[in-house]
């Protein structure tokens, strides 16, 4: 049997690459708890942004090892985004998921501004380092702990 490990995303018109190297692209969305984040607040901080979505079984997957490794390093200045893809009728779905970990979680729909919209296929991450540069995108398949910890910790 053939597994596939990724999801294919919601469609969307130009594909706007976010590169490493480049500055991270404006992200201003309010969470479901009601928090505002804002990228541009975020300056001095290391950010993950997870792009997922309840009906992707990989997205699912990564979302116990994000909580543990949001945990571990939350101290170190450590930030997580988690931006939910899922249509706003979804959002009932998308509560109960998010009821399970304990890092933001937004609906991209709910987004000011959104400038990771576009992705081909989920789960994607994103890791924006201290200096607001994009440091590693992880596409396709769900994020390890060793993948974050390579593009985190350094």
């Amino acid at each position: 049997a053939l597994a596939i490990s990724f999801c294919l995303g919601i469609p969307s018109g130009a594909i706007a690459a976010v590169s490493i190297g480049q500055k991270a692209p404006d992200l201003v969305v309010k969470d479901l708890a009601g928090d505002d984040f804002d990228m541009k607040d975020m300056e001095g901080k290391t950010v993950i942004v997870t792009l997922w979505a309840s009906w992707c079984p990989p997205c699912l997957e990564e979302m116990p090892m994000l909580r543990d490794f949001y945990h571990e390093h939350e101290a170190q200045g450590v930030e997580i985004i988690a931006l939910s893809m899922d249509k706003p009728n979804d959002k009932k779905a998308v509560q109960k998921i998010a009821a399970t970990v304990d890092y933001p979680v937004a609906m991209a729909s709910d987004a000011k501004t959104n400038g990771f919209d576009g992705v081909g296929s989920l789960p994607v991450t994103y890791v924006i380092g201290p200096d607001g540069k994009v440091r590693a995108v992880f596409s396709g398949k769900p994020v390890t702990e060793k993948d974050l910890e390579k593009a985190v910790l350094p």
